[in-house]
């Protein structure tokens, strides 16, 4: 039987929402819309999804050609961000003393052993939940390690991944279940 939410267009507006809120989370809307079509078979559900996220991003981006003459806002005057050394930015991203998100929530490392158990089996892959959080990963990943300023400005702290950290905790719950089949990783898993 598949999976079919009760609410697509709740789904899509919560998304819309969250990529007003900030750009690059256009990442998480698109991995719905994406999912939702792939896994029940239909644009209409996709289509039920995308309209209320239309329904935020419309003023939002009427907005921003008001303002900024572009629908990209402020964003579209940087035109060189994403010409940075792609491993470096991936790394500083994730364990940079000051910015690394697995510095300052180390614990989130289930999250990752999550995303390597969901590619290895294939009731977890068909999760469109899992299915969701694991593209949106990816993409802030590699959307934030190729940008020039990954380390997100005058700030301490992993903040351009907050997102993705949601995203992660979600994806941490096969690695919790598969860590109650051992004690110590489970005791690992406390002290992070």
């Amino acid at each position: 039987l598949a999976y079919r939410p009760a609410y697509p267009w709740l789904a899509g507006l919560s998304a819309g929402a969250a990529s007003a809120c900030r750009p690059s989370n256009l990442f998480l809307l698109i991995a719905v819309i994406g999912v939702v079509a792939w896994s029940q078979r239909s644009a209409w559900r996709a289509f039920l999804v995308a309209l209320p996220a239309a329904f935020v991003g419309l003023p939002v981006a009427l907005y921003n050609w008001i303002t900024y003459g572009s629908v990209r806002g402020g964003y579209a005057i940087v035109h060189d961000s994403f010409r940075a050394f792609f491993p470096e930015g991936f790394a500083g991203i994730l364990v940079s003393p000051s910015r690394g998100l697995l510095i300052y929530s180390p614990f989130l490392i289930a999250g990752f052993v999550g995303l390597y158990l969901m590619w290895r089996r294939a009731s977890l892959r068909h999760s469109p939940v899992y299915l969701v959080a694991a593209i949106f990963v990816v993409t802030q990943l590699v959307f934030f390690g190729w940008w020039k300023m990954w380390w997100g400005g005058w700030s301490y702290g992993p903040r351009l991944l907050t997102e993705a950290s949601a995203a992660l905790i979600v994806l941490s719950a096969p690695a919790v279940e598969r860590m109650r089949e051992s004690s110590w990783t489970s005791k690992g898993f406390f002290v992070l």
